[in-house]
């Protein structure tokens, strides 16, 4: 029950024996230690146990007829979404453009039928003393 050098290295390589092929070397190593520990030897075949029963207790999936369908709708609704939240700024800039370019065109092709109205420029008024009657009196005292 000692503990020997390279039980860690010993448990790394087992792992990896699942994974790929392991070198001559490293083959060797693994023979020479799970010979000589008795422990990690222990270790590793609960660890292998447990392994293969969970690789006996996969489910196989059965989906739902019509599974694949649901599916592929679901993506092009998701994909069609995305491209309207991308594309729609630049359709309501395109709208509001043209709203702008055909009130521009209604003003242009409607500007002979619009009243002509211009301001007054001056106004012509009568002039009128403010106290006519002491203007008049002024008057008649100059003139005499």
């Amino acid at each position: 029950m000692n503990r020997y050098f390279g039980c860690g290295k010993y448990r790394w390589l087992s792992y990896e024996a699942t994974d790929r092929d392991l070198s001559e070397h490293e083959l060797d190593f693994v023979a020479r230690h799970e010979s000589s520990c008795a422990r990690c030897e222990k270790h590793m075949a609960k660890g292998f146990a447990a392994l293969n029963m969970l690789r006996g207790q996969t489910l196989e999936a059965c989906p739902k007829a019509g599974f694949d369908e649901r599916v592929l709708r679901r993506y092009r609704v998701i994909s069609v979404r995305a491209s309207l939240r991308y594309w729609s700024p630049a359709m309501i800039g395109a709208g509001v453009a043209g709203l702008v370019i055909l009130a521009a065109l209604q003003m242009i092709t409607q500007s002979s039928q619009i009243p002509a109205f211009s301001a007054p420029r001056g106004e012509a008024r009568l002039s009128t003393p403010a106290f006519p009657e002491t203007l008049e009196s002024n008057i008649r005292y100059v003139n005499q």
